[in-house]
């Protein structure tokens, strides 16, 4: 009898963890297979970038199309040192850069640059998204224009010869994945031919015992008339009458809304005028994204609802159950 019930226990937990795990899937959409958002990579993890080492001040050109990088070093993302390092689910590092004679002292700054290719901009998407490997800090540029930055202070000059220590900076979150989404203008710098993909690597202090750098990068189409949402997640509340939402949304400073129903209320493809509302709470979230926070009430047990999030301007998702 007790082993029946240990095991009875074990697929509760299995059928909880299957949930949780579905419930985080990134793009979380109703629509069939074929209508998701079209990917196309523009650069694969462990492409080959051209680095500069030595701890040089290269000013504000190294960054642009036409800037000489021909006495640069070359390898195989990852790059950084020691070896056996990884970051994210990005592999150990493949080129291990150097950091001079002191252990101790070492560089601030190491620079990363690389090309990528696109014949036809109508196979380009509306929206971007960079996944990368970071330690401990980044400034992103595409074709010369800053995308995105990472543990460092938004809208400063940040000179060559700056560690993250020096802003009161030291949370790296070194085990994770850093993503940046690509608005449609940050899109637009793209063009046809040959593109550079750039990135000051900065470390937190002179004695840091690592670096790394590697990335991916995606055009996305997204259908602009749909909201896009990320990272659902939902959990029980403080009573089985409550469920606790999440999810991420595009960055922005309006709170996100969640509209929900029973389902046997829905009719055709309407959601129900009978749909409670409730506005969530901004948290902090990664870079390029806000989290929305937001508890619905009122649930009966043993009933399935319908629900949709939206940006709190009229945009909705499409609906879920």
């Amino acid at each position: 009898m007790n082993r029946h019930k240990s095991l009875q226990r074990l697929f509760s937990i299995f059928l909880v963890f299957t949930l949780v795990f579905i419930s985080f899937s990134p793009y979380v959409s109703a629509v069939e297979t074929e209508e998701i958002p079209t990917e196309k990579v523009l650069l694969e993890r462990a492409s080959n970038w051209k680095y500069l080492d030595d701890g040089s001040d290269q000013g504000t050109n190294w960054k642009e199309s036409n800037f000489d990088d021909s006495t640069w070093k070359s390898g195989a993302a990852p790059l950084g040192y020691p070896a056996g390092e990884d970051h994210g689910d990005f592999g150990e590092i493949a080129t291990i850069i150097e950091y001079g004679a002191d252990k101790n002292n070492k560089p601030a700054t190491a620079y990363f640059k690389t090309t990528f290719e696109v014949e036809d901009l109508s196979e380009i998407g509306n929206t971007g998204l960079i996944t990368s490997g970071i330690d401990d800090s980044a400034i992103l540029y595409l074709n010369g224009h800053e995308i995105g930055r990472f543990n460092l202070p938004i809208d400063e000059n940040i000179p060559y010869n700056a560690y993250v220590q020096d802003y009161g900076l030291d949370d790296a979150s070194e085990s994770s994945n850093k993503t940046f989404n690509l608005t449609e203008e940050q899109m637009s710098f793209i063009k046809e031919g040959t593109n550079v993909l750039a990135a000051e690597v900065h470390q937190d202090r002179p004695s840091s015992s690592d670096l790394f750098w590697d990335m991916e990068f995606k055009s996305i189409y997204v259908d602009e008339s749909v909201f896009q949402a990320s990272y659902i997640s939902f959990a029980p509340g403080a009573d089985e009458t409550q469920y606790n939402f999440s999810w991420y949304s595009p960055l922005t400073t309006q709170p996100g809304v969640i509209e929900y129903a029973k389902k046997l209320e829905m009719t055709d493809e309407a959601f129900p005028e009978t749909a409670k509302s409730v506005s969530a709470t901004l948290a902090k979230a990664s870079t390029g994204y806000s989290a929305n926070e937001a508890t619905i009430t009122d649930i009966d047990s043993s009933t399935e609802y319908v629900y949709r999030l939206g940006d709190g301007n009229g945009k909705w998702t499409e609906v879920y159950n």
